[in-house]
């Protein structure tokens, strides 16, 4: 029950420093998580207080007693192995219009202006294929990307603007699932191809945010043309490297302006 209830307190903390920044919400299964825990830490808080009743009392109920706490214990531990969520705590928050809600730029500073013009410039630039935003972790690349994308659906430069969030453990099927989702696609066994398919219709923007490890377009269905554009973002300049055209070195703010 202790490893259940630090785990319950770790995705909270996690839960509550995301939702600061504004541009995520729980997924479902998380919430239904939290209130199983809930619900589980009041049925065990109650079978504490029956033993303690029957300890007081000498009442003869031991036998029942050890058959509910054996399968308390069952659930707990099941619940406890449920709270893993290998693939993320938090979902993307789209709004009605389809954009995402971002973090105010307080008045663009100096460093977030030069960013948002770099990034917007390589996406329109016809010779640039994929683009790299790499920095420290905390610096800003998800608020920037944020207002990216909304610019993106705003303008209807491109045809589609798709954001994948990526986390450290991911896979080549769980960005396929990601993308596949964020176009409404059901995959088959054949994901690539279906993937490739819609993709060679339409001039679309692909932004894989918090990049942790390289991986190849290909794999994950990207067809070869120029007709799309991918941004990521990572804190690691090794994987901006390997994956990128055009590379984009995300400061922390100047000290004025901090």
């Amino acid at each position: 029950m202790q490893e259940l209830s630090s785990r319950e307190s770790d995705i909270k903390n996690e839960l509550k420093m995301a939702e600061v920044v504004c541009s995520k919400k729980r997924k479902a299964e998380v919430c239904l998580w939290l209130e199983n825990v809930e619900k589980i830490t009041s049925e065990v808080t109650k079978i504490e207080d029956d033993s303690k009743q029957a300890k007081r009392y000498l009442i003869p109920s031991h036998l029942a007693l050890e058959k509910r706490v054996v399968k308390k214990i069952e659930e707990v531990v099941k619940l406890k192995e449920k709270g893993q969520f290998s693939e993320g705590l938090l979902a993307d928050l789209l709004l009605e219009n389809g954009s995402m809600p971002a973090t105010k730029l307080m008045g663009r500073t100096t460093v977030e202006r030069n960013i948002l013009e770099q990034i917007w410039e390589s996406l329109i630039n016809q010779e640039v294929r994929t683009i790299g935003v790499y920095g420290l972790e905390g610096v800003g690349k998800t608020t920037i990307m944020t207002h990216i994308y909304n610019k993106i659906e705003s303008s209807r430069v491109f045809d589609t603007a798709i954001w994948v969030t990526v986390s450290n453990d991911s896979n080549i099927e769980r960005l396929q699932n990601g993308i596949a989702q964020a176009i409404g696609l059901e995959l088959s066994n054949k994901e690539d191809e279906m993937i490739r398919s819609m993709m060679r219709r339409e001039k679309f923007v692909i932004i894989f945010d918090d990049v942790w490890k390289s991986f190849p377009l290909e794999k994950v269905g990207i067809p070869e043309g120029n007709a799309y554009k991918i941004v990521l973002t990572t804190r690691f300049k090794n994987v901006c490297r390997s994956m990128q055209q055009e590379m984009i070195d995300m400061k922390a703010l100047l000290k004025e302006e901090a």
